[in-house]
């Protein structure tokens, strides 16, 4: 009943609220008294109303939804999420930071573009990481042709999950850490719309891979890696590294087709002499020259 105050008028809504008061259940009272006093305000002796803690017009929703805005702000903290994802670090420089906006401007840039060109973004719940509509591992995407990559990778955001949500298993697990680095390091946890956040997470799980190990022994805890799935973590890293270079460089503003053409083709040219050797990389290299090929 109360929730629906947020739909109403702004002007209407104090005359709403006194008509639900009448029908309010007599063992629910406390609750109407307390919304009254926190988001409607209380009667004062001249007839006139307290200021409430949270003012109607912050809290109603009925201009938002006829002029088709959001509801929440989900949206935004979804992205400063992401955001905070694709920094690796909790205290960045003014030029890092300014490096990761330009970037991030430059991509949000590129979408709207597509936008007005029409295109529309077809979500994938079984996406693992993507940026910008193009995925990284995906069902229709040949890097899924070997399944275990998916599982190595959910296998390494098990592990990280672990010790993020817990802050004993991380005090543990830095124990042994700062035996090789003094300050620390955390590990960091993949954003599912930041594909290069996927990057971060797997080079620091391979940089830790040791603390990890005596940690999860300590906490008697049967996940363990193989040496097949660490050469297999480094076979995807050493995939999306490069990736990661030419992105980089597709996002400058001063970007254009021909700096987009030759970053392709040294990309293309760079990595042909170790294909045969990681077969995630040959997958990789299909796939963006199917996308190039469509592009030109």
């Amino acid at each position: 009943m109360l929730a629906s105050l947020a739909f109403v008028p702004e002007i209407d809504v104090i005359d709403c609220f006194i008509i639900l008061m009448q029908q309010f259940p007599e063992e629910a009272i406390e609750i109407a008294k307390y919304f009254e006093k926190t988001y409607i305000g209380k009667v004062l002796p001249d007839m006139t109303r307290r200021t409430p803690i949270f003012p109607i017009r912050i809290w109603n929703l009925h201009t938002r939804i006829n002029s088709r805005l959001a509801r929440t702000n989900n949206s935004i903290e979804g992205w400063h999420n992401a955001f905070k994802s694709m920094i690796v670090g909790s205290h960045p420089s003014f030029c890092k930071l300014s490096m990761f906006l330009q970037r991030e401007q430059s991509m949000q840039e590129a979408v709207f573009a597509k936008w007005e060109c029409g295109e529309v973004k077809k979500s994938s719940k079984s996406t693992i990481a993507h940026t910008d509509g193009l995925a990284i591992i995906d069902q229709d995407n040949p890097l899924l042709v070997n399944a275990s990559i998916s599982d190595v990778v959910n296998k390494v955001r098990r592990v990280v999950k672990l010790f993020k949500r817990s802050p004993l298993k991380n005090e543990i697990l830095q124990t042994y850490v700062k035996e090789k680095h003094p300050n620390g390091l955390q590990l960091i946890l993949d954003c599912r719309t930041r594909w290069s956040t996927l990057l971060n997470m797997l080079e620091r799980i391979v940089k830790l891979r040791i603390s990890i190990h005596k940690a999860l022994l300590d906490l008697d805890i049967d996940i363990k890696f193989k040496d097949e799935e660490f050469q297999q973590i480094n076979n995807i890293a050493q995939a999306l590294d490069p990736i990661k270079l030419a992105v980089e460089a597709l996002c400058r503003r001063e970007a254009n087709l021909i700096i987009a053409e030759a970053t392709i083709n040294f990309y293309l040219k760079k990595f042909k002499p170790i294909l045969l050797q990681n077969t995630i990389l040959e997958s990789l290299m299909l796939l963006i020259r199917g996308v190039f090929k469509n592009v030109t």
